[in-house]
């Protein structure tokens, strides 16, 4: 998967989880402040985000609120390249 179609999905999963236009993303907005989201959409999005890439972002919880969107679409592409090294062991 190319570092285009990641920022495509995250984003789209971001509209979707908060009910916003997909226009209405800003990669350079942090995920919460900016975009006025509280405690629990944020779970909801870690949840979306890692049934979309089937990853696990547990351990990033507690930097996903202050994380640029730029910045949650590097966290998903690392969490994606770790999973590939580890295919076929």
């Amino acid at each position: 998967m190319t570092t285009e179609e990641i920022r495509s999905k995250v984003i789209n999963v971001i509209s979707y989880t908060f009910g916003i236009p997909e226009t209405s993303v800003n990669c350079t907005d942090d995920v919460a402040g900016t975009m006025s989201k509280d405690s629990l959409d944020l779970v909801e999005l870690v949840l979306a985000l890692e049934g979309e890439f089937t990853i696990d972002l547990r351990q990033y919880e507690d930097q996903i609120p202050g994380m640029t969107v730029n910045k949650l679409i590097e966290t998903v592409e690392e969490r994606l390249k770790t999973l590939d090294m580890f295919k076929g062991c």
